[in-house]
Formats: C-alpha cells, sequence, structure tokens
C-alpha cells in the first residue's frame, strides 16, 4: 500500500462549474438541472424556498444572495453541528428533494473502472462507503486501482470516532487510537472484511493537510482539495468510480467535472451513491447541498 501525505499548502480554489452535470448513462437516475443555461431556476427551489421562509425577489442573484445568509450553515461549523428540526413541511420539502434527483440512489453503469474513489467522511459514513465498495465488487464490478481520499481533519469522539467505535468495529482491542481522518480510513480499509482479490488490487490513501485560511485560522480539507491533491500525483488515465452519500452526489459530480476536465488525466468519471433512507438526515443537510449545487 502507498500512502500519499501531502506536505504542501494547497491554495485556496476558485470553482467555475455548471449548475448540474450527469455522467454517462445514468439513465433513471439522471438529475434535475436546478438552474439552466439561461438562468431560468427549478419550479422546486421556489416551492424550497416558500417552505422554509425564504423571501426573494425572483431573480437568481436575489435567490443566492438569500439562500447564502439563511441556507448554509455558520461559519466554522460542520454538518454534524446542525441540529435536526421537525416540521409539518418536512414531507413536502423531502418531495422537492426527490424532484431534484438529490435522494435517490445512483448506480454504476459499467462493470470495469481504473479508479475507484472511496471519499472521507464521519467513521461510520466511511465504513458504509467501503462496505458499498466491495458489495459492487461481490456483484461483479472491477476496478484496478483503490484511492481513499481523506485529509487531516482531527477525529471528532462525540460522532462514533473514538476507540470504543473502533475497536467495536474491528472485534479487538486497539493500542493506537486514530488521530485524523485520513488515519481513520485507512483503519477502515485493513480491518474491514474484503474478498482476496480485491485486497489485491492496489491502494492509495490521499491524505490532505489541514488548510490555512485569509485570516489565518485552519480548516479541514475538503471534498475538492483531496480530488485536485489525487490528480496531482498523476494517476493512470481512464474511468473513475466515486462512491459517496446522498445528498452529496451533485456537489461531488460538480467537483469531479471540474477538476477532471482541467486535468488530462481522467478521461471519464462516475458518481455512485450510497441511499441512506432515512428522511431526518435530508432534512437536517439539504440546505447545505442546494445550495452548494446552485453556487459552486
Amino acid at each position: 500500500m502507498v500512502t500519499i501525505r501531502s506536505r504542501i499548502v494547497v491554495f485556496a480554489l476558485l470553482w467555475v462549474l455548471p449548475a448540474c452535470f450527469a455522467s454517462q448513462d445514468r439513465s433513471a437516475n439522471a438529475s434535475v438541472r436546478i438552474v439552466s443555461d439561461s438562468g431560468v431556476v427549478a419550479p422546486e427551489i421556489f416551492q424550497l424556498l416558500v417552505l422554509t421562509d425564504v423571501t426573494t425577489d425572483g431573480t437568481l442573484a436575489d435567490i443566492v444572495a438569500q439562500t447564502q445568509k439563511q441556507w448554509l450553515r455558520a461559519p466554522g461549523s460542520e454538518r454534524w453541528d446542525i441540529a435536526g428540526t421537525a416540521s409539518a413541511a418536512d414531507q413536502e420539502i423531502y418531495a422537492c428533494l426527490h424532484k431534484l434527483a438529490i435522494c435517490q440512489e445512483v448506480y454504476p453503469s459499467g462493470k470495469h473502472y481504473e479508479h475507484v474513489m472511496i471519499l472521507g467522511a464521519l467513521f461510520d459514513t466511511m465504513v458504509q462507503r467501503m462496505q458499498y465498495a466491495i458489495y459492487l465488487w461481490n456483484q461483479g464490478v472491477r476496478f484496478n486501482n483503490i484511492a481513499l481520499l481523506a485529509g487531516a481533519r482531527p477525529v471528532v469522539p462525540a460522532q462514533g470516532e473514538n476507540q470504543e467505535a473502533l475497536e467495536k468495529f474491528c472485534g479487538h482491542a486497539i493500542e493506537h487510537m486514530a488521530q485524523t481522518e485520513a488515519d481513520l480510513i485507512n483503519f477502515v480499509y485493513e480491518n474491514i472484511d474484503m474478498p482476496a482479490d480485491m485486497r489485491a488490487v492496489p491502494v492509495q490513501i490521499i491524505d490532505v493537510p489541514m488548510l490555512q485560511k485569509a485570516d489565518g485560522t485552519m480548516r479541514r480539507p475538503n471534498t475538492a482539495d483531496t480530488i485536485e491533491y489525487w490528480l496531482n500525483i498523476k494517476p493512470q488515465p481512464g474511468v473513475v468510480l466515486a462512491v459517496s452519500n446522498q445528498p452529496y452526489v451533485e456537489y461531488r459530480t460538480q467537483c469531479f467535472a471540474h477538476f477532471c476536465q482541467l486535468s488530462i488525466q481522467c478521461k471519464q468519471w462516475e458518481a455512485n451513491v450510497l441511499k441512506i433512507k432515512k428522511l431526518e438526515y435530508y432534512l437536517i443537510r439539504w440546505r447545505v447541498c442546494c445550495t452548494k449545487k446552485m453556487y459552486d
């Protein structure tokens, strides 16, 4: 196994991305453009504005301005810091999200890929993603390389990233507790039950450091940072399969689309997402996803 650890500070990125990008052959899972090329906003967005009490003048510019104020999480906070709240509009919100195709499962369109990417997250979610990659392998999907994209985000013990949780997962005592997301994704890979032929596939861990913001504070690496760093190591050109969770697929679709368009290293990619069935999961996090889809 090769571990790639970044020793440089990655510069802040300016993304110029389409409102929506879909890989080839996504068939029934095709996404809905929330903003057309001519700037027309999808009606489901206007429904969401009403359901969440966001007032705008109806123009794209004002929708962006108002949702930036009301839909984004507070600066410095994480998704897991957001408290879920139930309301009478929950089912209507979910229906809008479903129409925007950000709740549905997306399956691989092919049977062979040059790379499979497991994207970093909290510990339990990384386990789900690794298990899904194994499931795909058992269903006959093959890939020549495995890339585990993570970074130096410190572990979050209150979110199940603690010694008790790790020991429960692997079934034995551990001597050294993981300290970062990259440590965790490596731990998951090393301890998860995996077919022997899949275990033989070459694997790389992309470990991006904490990054300095303009005000001098540090932030964790995000999806874009890890994708950019992976491309910087000049991977073998080919088709890429990315494993993530809804409702993040379109945001990450745009990240992959942007960087793969800028790089000659990748010929094609495809996002494969693991469906999360709990409605509350979407209701806690949909604002972030919808906002990023529109702006990034």
